[in-house]
């Protein structure tokens, strides 16, 4: 309730009284009181001003508020108020917003009449108040096309200092949230709003794309207080704030991880300088080489010894040091048909700067899945045009490249350079994101290596989902289980090169994922050899799981335990162990059971499940099949 004291001239004007009290209430005012006729302290007012305010509706009224004492009178097309700053009107169209914030209490006392404005594009009126009797001016009225409201406290400081062309013209009165725990106030404005957090000092704007994308997203309730001024960033290329629930958040969605981790390029890679080749030096450009030597290049593109004596027979030949060196002017010789620069060769980008993370995770999977069938090329990094061959790092770092990612740490010379070490040097960048195989994503990268040797990194594939990654080996690029490790003992970790937000922690090997399994009264089931079954060369993943004895129903014991899983294709054949139970899955239910030493895949399966067949005799079609999480 409004503090107003309304002191009355005469007890005959008791009705004119309770019209008054409007002004903070913002109750309708009365029809017109008997008698009613423009007050003593109003017949000196603007003859203009009077005729525009009509016949007057009640008597004047003396009222004590926002810190002095004045006088009302309402009007057919407004209220009149007399006091130390003036004569001033509050008209109708004005009145809501001006009762809305309580009027004499909440905005304080006309300190202007209505004065025709523009900023912003638009063009509209505003009028000054004061809530302290010594100010002029602490908040207006705004009104425009697009609404009325009033302006004060700290959004009002914002208008008078910065103006209509920075603001905006509001859109609404100052609105309270209980966001986050903490109480604040934001106005909305035609270009954006002003925020402020109880008890802070700063007000923050919010304009432009961010405060669309804002409001788009949930605005105060789902992404919190803004607690900084908006910034352009220029690693991402955008225009960016902070807010307390949803941290770092852009003008777009686009993808914009942690300054630690590999960040997204804001033009396409220039082609590069081309390395010197010296003995021992690996992949595509050796390759282009040893070809325009004559030579017949297989998978170990290496400048070795007959590489070495074929290009100093060639630059004895050609007039050059008899070394075996490949600089510029012997690589022209060479004519390859390729540039220098094969070998700093970076692949550009196929999305555009503001792709968010998902369209660069498929753009990354795309490129490497179009590199299928080309032959596997020890150092092998690609080049322009239709790519020669990979190895297994230098897909991965073109097909990073693909998805628009940069790197810093790592590049195509570590897997020129003699050691030809670029998965090992992948593995340790602290720009990748460190994830659990548990957390395994599309778009992951997983990376192998041997026991003896610890967390030295020797293979690495692309994790695209089903169980299943690309990668290239052997001879060629392919796709084959997540769990195919071309040789090594183990996976000792994964990376995410388009990285999420949050802490990045190091990751143990990992040589299985086996879930803990939750404590019942349920027989175990054996696990079986699942270090040495294979499907297709490829070694089955051990999982633990829970079935159902017999067809699913009230009575159904549940057998829980560990085997092997795989995914497969209709109609596909394999060998299984014997003693060993293959449960065909589809859908979480089996499909089809077989205890054969050779099996073929049923319609309708997707996966396998191979256990103990003296631990499951009771396991068979439409048992429900449940994975430990």
């Amino acid at each position: 309730m409004s503090h107003i004291a309304i002191h009355s001239r005469a007890k005959k004007v008791a009705l004119a009284t309770l019209a008054a009290v409007v002004i903070s209430t913002g109750l309708s005012a009365p029809a017109q009181a008997e008698g009613a006729a423009v007050g003593a302290h109003f017949t000196t007012t603007d003859p203009v001003l009077l005729a525009q305010m009509g016949a007057p509706l009640a008597h004047e009224q003396e009222v004590t508020a926002a810190g002095q004492t004045g006088w009302t009178q309402t009007f057919e097309n407004g209220t009149l108020y007399a006091s130390s700053f003036g004569t001033y009107p509050v008209f109708n169209d004005a009145k809501a917003a001006f009762d809305g914030r309580q009027g004499l209490t909440g905005v304080g006392w006309p300190t202007s009449v209505p004065t025709v404005t523009s900023g912003d594009g638009i063009t509209g009126t505003t009028q000054s108040f004061s809530i302290y009797p010594t100010m002029r001016e602490t908040g207006r009225i705004l009104t425009h096309a697009g609404g009325i409201a009033v302006v004060k406290g700290h959004p009002y400081v914002e208008v008078r200092d910065k103006g209509l062309n920075f603001t905006g013209w509001p859109l609404e009165n100052e609105v309270y949230h209980f966001v986050g725990g903490q109480v604040g106030w934001q106005q909305k404005f035609t270009r954006g709003l002003v925020s402020l957090i109880k008890d802070t000092p700063t007000p923050y704007h919010v304009q432009g794309d961010l405060y669309k994308r804002f409001v788009a997203t949930g605005d105060v309730a789902v992404n919190g207080w803004p607690t900084s001024t908006y910034q352009w960033l220029t690693r991402c290329g955008y225009w960016t704030q902070h807010f307390t629930k949803a941290g770092l958040f852009g003008a777009d969605n686009r993808w914009c991880p942690a300054s630690t981790n590999a960040q997204p390029t804001q033009a396409q890679p220039g082609a590069g300088a081309g390395y010197t080749l010296f003995s021992g030096y690996n992949g595509t450009a050796v390759y282009f080489a040893q070809r325009a030597l004559g030579m017949s290049p297989g998978v170990t593109t290496k400048l070795g010894p007959a590489t070495q004596s074929a290009l100093k027979s060639f630059k004895v030949r050609n007039g050059l040091p008899n070394t075996a060196v490949i600089d510029t002017a012997t690589w022209n010789a060479l004519k390859t048909g390729m540039p220098f620069s094969t070998s700093t060769w970076s692949k550009w980008s196929d999305v555009p700067t503001n792709a968010n993370a998902q369209q660069r995770i498929q753009a990354m999977v795309n490129y490497a899945k179009a590199q299928i069938g080309k032959p596997y090329m020890w150092g092998g990094t690609g080049n322009s045009g239709n790519p020669v061959g990979f190895d297994c790092s230098g897909l991965m770092l073109q097909a990073a490249r693909a998805a628009g990612v940069k790197f810093t740490q790592v590049s195509n010379w570590y897997d020129v350079y003699e050691a030809s070490d670029l998965s090992n040097k992948m593995f340790h960048s602290t720009e990748l994101q460190r994830v659990s195989m548990s957390d395994l994503r599309v778009g992951d990268w997983v990376f192998y290596g041997n026991k003896a040797e610890g967390l030295r990194s020797r293979h690495v594939a692309m994790y695209i989902g089903n169980g299943q990654a690309v990668q290239a080996t052997g001879t060629s690029v392919g796709i084959h289980s997540v769990y195919y490790t071309s040789g090594y003992d183990q996976i000792i970790g994964v990376r995410r090169p388009i990285a999420n937000t949050g802490a990045s922690t190091d990751v143990a090997a990992l040589p299985a994922m086996a879930p803990k399994m939750a404590p019942s009264n349920t027989t175990t089931v054996a696990p079986v050899q699942s270090p040495t079954m294979f499907i297709d060369n490829v070694p089955l993943a051990p999982v633990a799981v829970r079935v159902s004895a017999g067809k699913v129903n009230a009575t159904s014991t549940q057998i829980t335990g560990s085997g092997v899983i795989a995914t497969v294709g209709t109609g596909q054949s394999f060998a299984v162990p014997a003693g060993a139970k293959v449960l065909f899955i589809g859908g979480g239910w089996v499909v089809g059971a077989s205890t054969g030493t050779s099996v073929t895949v049923p319609a309708g399966a997707t996966q396998v499940l191979v256990v103990d067949a003296g631990k499951v005799a009771g396991v068979g079609i439409d048992s429900k099949v449940e994975y430990r999480k």
